[in-house]
């Protein structure tokens, strides 16, 4: 499974399938009516159609920021960017190697971007990156001529330091 690229992605794939589990083991709860101690089994079947509603809704997010990324991608006006913070987020581990890893090995990056457009100043957050980007570069930005506060950083156009 590919790391994701934004947190709603992130988020779908968390939400969904615990969603998934929920809602079967509510259903199955309730058709076999097994006991427990403090409450009803039927009470996980909405909880899990909450949490699988919750993580659709992310999904969607996901493709729809995906679409509009592509898009701005191949017609919007390309511009430099200046990097002004590199932020790795240690808490999302990616497990690609084996069961356990060390906390932040295995983490995204995000940049914060600056870019000019018509004499204005706007900031962009990147994709969600999964090697450490170099210091000191100045990466590609496409923007929506109508709409300059809508841009994406170009990936493709970021340096990555060698592990």
């Amino acid at each position: 499974m590919r790391p994701p690229s934004s947190f709603s992605a992130l988020f779908a794939q968390i939400f969904i399938p615990i969603g998934i589990f929920f809602a079967l083991l509510g259903l199955i709860g309730t058709l076999i009516s097994f006991p427990m101690k403090n409450g009803e089994p039927w009470v996980f079947l909405p909880i899990g159609v909450f949490l699988f509603l919750l993580g659709f809704i992310c999904a969607l997010d996901a493709v729809w920021s995906k679409s509009r990324r592509t898009r701005l991608l191949t017609q919007g006006q390309a511009v430099q960017g200046t990097i002004i913070s590199v932020k790795h987020h240690v808490f999302i581990n990616w497990n690609i190697n084996s069961f356990t890893t060390i906390p932040g090995k295995n983490s995204p990056w995000s940049l914060r971007c600056r870019y000019t457009w018509q004499g204005r100043d706007f900031t962009i957050r990147s994709p969600l990156l999964w090697h450490c980007p170099c210091k000191g570069q100045s990466p590609t930005i496409y923007v929506n001529p109508q709409r300059p506060s809508q841009a994406v950083v170009d990936s493709d156009s970021i340096r990555y330091e060698i592990s």
